[in-house]
């Protein structure tokens, strides 16, 4: 593989740095397939994430809180077409309840998923939703 222009020192100094990259640079990164360069990229990308992360592991889980939805995407199991999932919409009690005991247990980010229900997009609009993630976020639901 050969980059005109790309070096992958240069690139790596400009990630410590904090630069953002371009769309080139990333795929320059992404096609890396020297087994060296890989451990370079792994070892900085390890670094970085230190520097922000520590050694932490962070929890992440969602809600789906309706399977209703108006498309009809063919990778989705909840399309519109499909006729065997069971199709529910959670009410706000049992989602903020959801949400409450994923923080218990140690979730640290809780994603709230549907698809486009019409229920919302056609007859509440997007307050009601709006309204919802607001209370999941404050606290003492999440810490």
């Amino acid at each position: 593989m050969f980059s005109p222009g790309l070096d992958l020192d240069h690139l790596l100094e400009k990630a410590e740095r904090e630069e953002k990259l371009s769309p080139a640079e990333l795929l320059f990164l992404l096609e890396l397939e020297k087994p060296e360069q890989l451990n370079r990229l792994f070892e900085r990308a390890c670094t970085l994430r230190n520097r922000y992360f520590g050694k932490k592991v962070f929890l992440y889980s969602f809600i789906y809180f309706s399977t209703y939805c108006r498309n009809d995407c063919t990778f989705c199991y909840y399309r519109r077409s499909n006729s065997h999932p069971r199709r529910y919409r959670k009410t706000e009690t049992e989602v903020l309840e959801a949400a409450r005991s994923m923080a218990g247990s140690g979730v640290h980010l809780v994603d709230l998923t549907m698809g486009e229900d019409p229920y919302y997009f056609q007859r509440h609009g997007f307050e009601p939703l709006v309204d919802l993630v607001k209370k999941s976020r404050k606290r003492p639901l999440f810490r």
